[in-house]
């Protein structure tokens, strides 16, 4: 089978493992510039977007009567070594790689494979496929219902119940709106209700997103009263409401990733996925390549850093969670 066969073939394969993946071009022979600005040839780049961050791959395709020599392997290393970006090299040969080759392949952190063991199994290997979802709240407050102390005699006098009904304190504190009062209330307990909205779904045997809970709550209220027809008091005691908070998912806003690697072996040693998290500062995700262990950092926006415990795990293959 022709070089040209070859290449047919294990774009086909490509295609197929990347065919979950929206934002992924393959290009075949293609001519990307160096660091020098000149133009070296690729058999097969691979350019995708996983969680946020663009993947390069480049594989090299060798088809030759006998096993690729070291030289040939230390080749593709020089010419990549000199073009920027490139996150995986592999080659591919159709007879095999000698010794030497394959020592050099592992010195070099190139990926070899012979023609007749690639799948698309095999190329999605080639990536970390482990999808950085981060779930989030949106909230929805239903009407409030509200506790007015008064007389029946004074019912023609009470205020009417709307959005902008003032709040007013027998301190001197100013007044505000009583549906803000509310919305204090829900943003103090922000943490509670996402809390609670995730744990649900914890719980949710089907986990499906986007679930909506509701969860009811009521104030107590002392020294509040709102004014009516005639400048008349009437004391607020209590405020009703519910808030629906519905849960959903989305992709993270990555601002960086930094790879560590062995000074001496230059083995990857880990890899540190820093995820932006709003006005509550940056979560640093560190994936040990050794063992797999993950850890998690938190720094808030005045540099403090905790180290977060992991509250439950997820195995999708048998369904289960692990509190």
């Amino acid at each position: 089978m022709s070089k040209g066969k070859n290449l047919e073939r294990i774009g086909r394969i490509v295609q197929e493992a990347f065919r979950s993946f929206p934002k992924t071009v393959i290009h075949s022979n293609y001519k990307i510039p160096n660091t020098s600005g000149r133009k070296r040839e690729i058999d097969i780049l691979i350019i995708s977007e996983i969680n946020g961050y663009e993947i390069k791959i480049a594989i090299e395709c060798k088809d030759y009567g006998r096993k690729v020599s070291v030289e040939k392997v230390e080749a593709f290393h020089g010419k990549c070594q000199r073009i920027k970006g490139l996150n995986k090299k592999a080659m591919i040969s159709s007879n095999g790689f000698q010794e030497d080759a394959v020592n050099a392949a592992n010195d070099f952190d190139i990926d070899i494979f012979e023609l007749k063991d690639i799948s698309s199994e095999v190329v999605l290997s080639w990536i970390d496929t482990r999808q950085i979802k981060q779930l989030y709240t949106t909230m929805k407050l239903e009407p409030s219902t509200i506790k007015i102390i008064g007389d029946e005699s004074d019912s023609e006098n009470m205020p009417e119940l709307k959005d902008n009904l003032m709040a007013h304190f027998v301190t001197d504190d100013p007044p505000m709106p009583l549906i803000n009062l509310v919305i204090e209330n829900v943003n103090q307990n922000k943490k509670f209700i996402y809390s609670y909205a995730v744990s649900g779904f914890f719980m949710d045997k089907e986990k499906k997103l986007p679930r909506t809970e509701r969860l009811p709550f009521e104030i107590d209220l002392k020294g509040v009263f709102v004014i009516g027809r005639d400048n008349k008091k009437f004391p607020v005691t209590k405020i009703s409401s519910a808030v629906h908070a519905t849960l959903n998912e989305r992709d993270p806003n990555i601002s960086e990733i930094r790879r560590y690697e062995n000074f001496t072996s230059k083995e990857n040693k880990a890899e540190v996925v820093s995820i932006e998290t709003g006005c509550d500062g940056k979560l640093e995700l560190v994936n040990k390549t050794e063992n797999g262990e993950i850890t998690f950092f938190h720094t808030d926006k005045s540099g403090q850093i905790k180290r977060l415990e992991t509250l439950a795990t997820y195995d999708p293959k048998e369904d289960k969670w692990e509190i």
